[in-house]
């Protein structure tokens, strides 16, 4: 079967069997760290097999040291910070950042945002996970902007 791992900033497919573990897996991906799952606080059992742990074709990994990553985001001079799993993808952290338990937006406003990350022009995609940006401290800091309109 097929999985897509993350690491950093780069994602690979890799072919694996439902048999073997998450230590394999990493093995033929050259990654290291733990491995986590989309949707999982924890990070799978090294030593336990991909199908037992319930990774099927197609699955979305993240291979990464850090257990927790900090994610502060920064609105009009307003901080807000959550603590959030490696392979969280970005876009639920947006919608985080935009919904009630963060700055309130109107699903209006929410549409017409993105992330910048702070101090660059980088807008990462929000299929991303937060572990692929955050620092050797294990944090990142995201601007919520506007998100570019293209006319023509």
């Amino acid at each position: 079967m097929d999985l897509f791992v993350g690491q950093g900033r780069s994602r690979s497919v890799v072919s694996v069997e439902p048999s073997d573990t998450p230590a394999e897996l990493m093995g033929r991906a050259g990654a290291s760290g733990e491995l986590f799952a989309d949707g999982r606080d924890e990070p799978l059992d090294a030593s336990a097999t991909l199908d037992s742990q319930g990774v099927a074709a197609g699955a979305r990994l993240f291979a990464g040291t850090c257990r927790r990553v900090a994610v502060t985001v920064s609105f009009n001079g307003v901080d807000k910070t959550t603590d959030e799993p490696p392979a969280k993808a970005l876009r639920a952290i947006l919608a985080w950042a935009t919904g009630p338990n963060g700055f309130g937006l109107s699903d209006a406003e929410r549409a017409t945002y993105t992330f910048q990350v702070c101090g660059t022009q980088d807008e990462p995609d929000l299929s991303e996970h937060v572990g692929g940006l955050a620092d050797a401290a294990c944090s990142v800091c995201l601007n919520l902007v506007p998100q570019h309109k293209f006319e023509g």
